[in-house]
């Protein structure tokens, strides 16, 4: 993280998510509220919550960092990723563990930066030629749009009317996309190769490189969105209502929503944009994901009501009956108990209270 945000802003926003209590959305605004000015663009702010649930997770507010990735995840949507799988990967990030969705192979999405391997070299020429082919693929773009100018001028002169406004918008916007994207893409690459390296230099090299794209590359084609788009008169895109994560309700706010603010399931191989695996049928003895879900609910009410040692173990043991099922096809053990170790420092995190 450069240094675009100031460290005040980003212990405010650590200092509040330790009282956010499950609000989401009240975090990302309440962080909104505290980085007025040059600092409430939502990718910046992204980054500077980032920032604040590293900041948290050296506190040792696990709580904290968490909700701060929430935020994460809602002020920068990914298109390879749920809300919940990217919060997952932002606080495996902060907290320096190694997270089961980084260990699967990568989403079709982010292949076109390695060469198309799923399952890329944990390396640095990994993260190189992956750092390389973002940035190339964005400032191509940049000189592409720079070449466009004039003919969307032209356009635009030989017929000022709205539906030519809607048509040069809506190619302007396929630039916005692909910023999306690309950095998703490049995000998901990093954390993929660091987290079956091993290699804790290798974050800091992957760290760099997204740096490079978040402070030169993507401000420098979003210039030219914005010069183009100032050509027309075209007003920028209105900014759409904070997102809800996992359906949690904003107006619950005395305690959060475990079922919202749990992990999601890591199945190894499979990714988000990968079509549904239709379920295995359970035998009678065996229970099915919906009851383990249910039992691991109930266990959270009973553990967040009374927090007696014996609720507290109960929800824990309940965690792990659920999660043993996601990470059971890990066929390394370690990972398979690094993962099942990820999951429930995450559930029992939701216990704490601000």
């Amino acid at each position: 993280m450069s240094g675009q945000v100031p460290a005040e802003i980003i212990d405010a926003i650590s200092q509040l998510a330790s009282q956010c209590n499950g609000d989401v959305p009240g975090l990302v605004n309440g962080a909104r509220a505290m980085a007025q000015g040059p600092f409430a663009d939502d990718a910046l702010l992204a980054r500077a919550c980032e920032s604040a649930a590293a900041r948290a997770a050296e506190r040792g507010d696990r709580g904290g960092a968490w909700w701060l990735a929430c935020a994460v995840a809602t002020l920068r949507a990914s298109p390879l990723a749920t809300p919940q799988e990217d919060a997952e990967l932002v606080v495996a990030r902060v907290t320096n563990e190694r997270s089961p969705a980084a260990l699967a192979p990568l989403p079709e999405g982010a292949r076109w930066l390695v060469a198309g391997q799923a399952e890329p070299a944990p390396t640095a020429d990994s993260l190189e030629l992956a750092r390389r082919n973002a940035a190339t693929y964005l400032e191509r773009l940049e000189a592409e749009l720079a070449g466009r100018s004039a003919p969307l001028r032209a356009k635009w002169e030989s017929a000022p009317i709205d539906p030519t406004r809607a048509a040069i918008e809506e190619a302007l916007a396929s630039y916005g996309a692909a910023i999306t994207r690309t950095r998703a893409a490049l995000s998901r690459a990093i954390d993929r190769v660091v987290a079956t390296s091993g290699d804790a230099s290798l974050g800091q090299r992957g760290a760099t490189a997204l740096d490079e794209l978040d402070d030169s590359v993507i401000p420098t084609l979003r210039a030219r969105v914005d010069e183009v788009r100032r050509m027309f008169g075209t007003p920028a895109p209105v900014p759409a209502p904070v997102a809800l994560l996992a359906g949690m309700d904003p107006s619950i706010v005395e305690r959060p929503s475990f079922a919202g603010a749990a992990p999601p399931a890591f199945r190894p191989g499979s990714s988000s944009t990968s079509p549904p695996v239709a379920p295995t049928p359970s035998s009678p003895a065996t229970p099915s994901l919906d009851d383990l879900d249910r039992a691991m609910r109930e266990a959270f009410e009973r553990a967040w009501a009374s927090p007696d040692p014996t609720n507290v173990a109960g929800f824990e043991s309940a965690v792990r009956a659920r999660y043993e099922r996601e990470t059971a096809s890990i066929p390394d053990p370690e990972q398979r108990r690094q993962a099942l170790d990820h999951y429930v420092a995450h559930a029992m995190a939701q216990l704490q209270r601000a």
